[in-house]
């Protein structure tokens, strides 16, 4: 159970329970225990980084199918996966030639029977690695803009099927030489919830930032995973009042609350910036890649230029993109709609939710105000009673202790009798 899940089943997450569970005192910890499990965990990366010298990625220069000239191209592969040694492959260059290398502005065309990708890229003519800055993979929904052999990018994927329709971007930073953790920022213009990551090979930080997700009470969560389990300390940040700022996490269950100290949110401030700065730099790329991409569409998107190798509506088809656009931002609109009204259920739940509970709370309070009335009306009575009943005694006393005074003296049926007059009532003498 991760950190959000089990928060959502003890209440702290929901907007209409208390803020923190109750329950044991919490523990603060100290600089040595709140850094134990990274500082395993780089020690583990810094040794695999010593023993992992097998680099999995091949490159390749392979001849065009649409050019007579010689004109190679660059092709990036893995030993593992290597889409050139497909019999269906193909690759195309609609740019010039030049010292047997392709050269200048354009853009390639690789395709298998399970694969359509295409690049806009730039070629020096020789031997060396092209600048590439728009690539995608038609088949899978996927547009990388910026310059991703340089490290920095934004990747696009749109998920488009019949009940699942989706769109996530990446800001990445992805070191070429593999030397350097993964940065990545992801964000849905379909969720309020930004994810910011730093990923090293066998471990990585999050930042999960909830302080535009109206449903929770969490501003933020930083945490580790080790192996992709949340294994180590988290810092949580509420949007309200909390008596602890962190949780201790091992094989993805929470295992207790904890008070973290000030240099762990230092740590994670500056892994947040790190990423930041990632993100940033992949916009700047991802804006020069637009760029390099207008200057292409220029070129091509004239009538007197056509192509044989593909058909030519397909291949001019980046030059307008409107329906496109157009189409996407319907089914935007008709997804945000839908979770509009999600959104506007989940807040009725919990209007009706937080009414029940203020019914249930006032009604404790006015038994509770009856109850300190009643309590405070046996204590008033009870002396009033007390005296009640003392002077009724007394009086009784007073009467039975009463002189008499003989009234009559006679006989009845053969027996004596004399009455007395005792506190003005008619008494037998005694």
């Amino acid at each position: 159970m991760n950190i959000k899940s089990y928060l959502l089943l003890t209440g702290v997450l929901t907007l209409t329970s208390a803020c923190v569970p109750t329950g044991p005192t919490i523990t603060s910890i100290g600089n040595d225990e709140a850094f134990s499990y990274i500082d395993n965990y780089m020690a583990e990366y810094e040794a695999l980084n010593k023993a992992n010298t097998d680099n999995n990625k091949i490159v390749k220069w392979i001849q065009p199918d649409n050019k007579t000239e010689p004109c190679k191209t660059f092709v990036g592969t893995s030993k593992d996966n290597d889409r050139t040694l497909d019999e269906s492959y193909s690759i195309y260059w609609d740019g010039e030639c030049k010292y047997g290398y392709a050269y200048g502005l354009g853009r390639e065309f690789e395709k298998t029977s399970l694969t359509n990708l295409e690049s806009i890229v730039t070629y020096k003519g020789k031997n060396e690695m092209p600048d590439y800055y728009i690539y995608s993979d038609n088949l899978n929904g996927i547009t990388i803009e910026g310059n991703p052999f340089k490290g920095y990018y934004v990747k696009r994927q749109i998920i488009d099927e019949p009940l699942n329709f989706n769109i996530t971007y990446n800001y990445l930073f992805v070191d070429p030489t593999e030397s350097k953790p993964v940065l990545s920022t992801t964000i849905s213009p379909f969720s309020p919830t930004k994810r910011f990551h730093k990923v090293y090979q066998n471990f990585r930080y999050t930042y999960t930032d909830e302080s535009r997700n109206e449903f929770s009470s969490l501003k933020s969560v930083f945490e580790t995973y080790h192996r992709d389990k949340e294994n180590g300390f988290a810092y949580l940040s509420y949007k309200k009042y909390a008596p602890h700022n962190g949780a201790e996490m091992i094989n993805g269950s929470m295992v207790r609350f904890v008070n973290l100290p000030p240099e762990f949110l230092t740590h994670s401030n500056a892994v947040l910036s790190d990423i930041i700065d990632a993100n940033q730099k992949a916009n700047t790329a991802r804006q020069q890649a637009l760029r390099v991409k207008k200057s292409y569409t220029n070129k091509i998107c004239k009538d007197s230029v056509t192509v044989d190798f593909m058909d030519n509506d397909e291949y001019k088809a980046i030059c307008d993109e409107t329906e496109f656009y157009a189409d996407l931002k319907e089914k935007i609109n008709a997804k945000l709609a839908e979770i509009e009204k999600q959104n506007q259920i989940k807040r009725d739940q919990l209007y009706q939710k937080e009414r029940m509970n203020a019914q249930r709370r006032a009604a404790s309070a006015a038994e509770a105000q009856a109850r300190a009335a009643q309590r405070q009306a046996n204590a008033t009575e009870q002396p009033a009673t007390y005296n009640y009943n003392n002077n009724n005694q007394q009086l009784l006393n007073s009467l039975i202790n009463a002189p008499q005074v003989p009234i009559y003296s006679g006989s009845s049926g053969g027996s004596s009798m004399q009455l007395c007059n005792q506190a003005g009532i008619l008494v037998q003498c005694r």
